[in-house]
């Protein structure tokens, strides 16, 4: 391999790199953030359902569990949603590949 072949070389290696752990990064940042947002919302509902039933109990309405639970489904399908789902299956299948031909190396290296 020549001088500029080297070169190449590292700087897509550190490129790749890079982007690899800015998606770390911004991967467990949502995640952490998401759930964080998810578990504040359920306690604040949880507290006006809580108030809300207190108070029918209070004035003497008739009182069931279905009219306290949360029942909504949420749908996040979007196009945006879809082209991270797709981001993260082509990274995912190329690590596997990456990894299942570094193994198949190894073996046939001890073999």
């Amino acid at each position: 391999m020549n001088n500029k072949e080297k070169i190449f070389t590292n700087i897509v290696k550190f490129i790749f790199g890079a982007l690899f752990v800015a998606f770390l990064i911004i991967y467990y940042g949502g995640l952490n953030t998401y759930y964080e947002s998810k578990l504040h919302e359920k306690r604040l509902f949880t507290e006006e359902k809580i108030k809300q039933f207190e108070k029918d109990v209070e004035d003497g309405l008739d009182v069931r569990i279905e009219n306290y639970l949360d029942n909504s489904k949420n749908n996040y399908h979007n196009k945006l949603s879809d082209a991270g789902y797709f981001l993260s299956n082509l990274i995912g299948n190329g690590v596997k590949k990456g990894v299942e031909k570094t193994f198949h190396m190894i073996a046939k290296v001890i073999e």
